[in-house]
């Protein structure tokens, strides 16, 4: 189906409340991606459709997934990355949120919106 295809028709669903339709749809439209960075996007997308029927645990499978494909990649700061930490804080597991709060952090060496992050989510303690 396509990237774009995908995520429109998922948000689509989204919009309708149909989460799951919107899950299914991003699910299968993974199957065909081969890019890297779509494939990334499609998983955090999935994990925030998972939040919206209030899966947590799951979501934050996908958003760890979704995030460790491009770990070691230049990303562009997006808002949402601040309420993806702070699902992983609240259901992740140990050593996940303090791991992906410092990658974030390290990031602002090339985008200084990333800052935003020290100011919205807690540093992490060691458990």
């Amino acid at each position: 189906m396509g990237y774009k295809k995908t995520v429109y028709l998922a948000f689509f669903f989204s919009e309708i409340k149909c989460h799951s339709k919107a899950i299914s749809t991003l699910k299968n439209g993974l199957d065909t991606l081969t890019d890297k960075r779509e494939r990334s996007s499609v998983m955090i997308n999935i994990g925030m459709e998972l939040t919206k029927i209030k899966k947590y645990k799951e979501a934050v499978k996908y958003f760890h997934k979704g995030l460790s494909m491009v770990e070691n990649e230049v990303l562009e700061y997006h808002p949402t990355f601040i309420y993806i930490l702070k699902v992983i804080h609240d259901y992740g597991e140990n050593g996940l949120y303090q791991k992906w709060y410092y990658n974030f952090i390290n990031r602002v060496s090339y985008d200084k919106k990333f800052k935003r992050i020290i100011k919205k989510c807690d540093e992490p303690v060691p458990r």
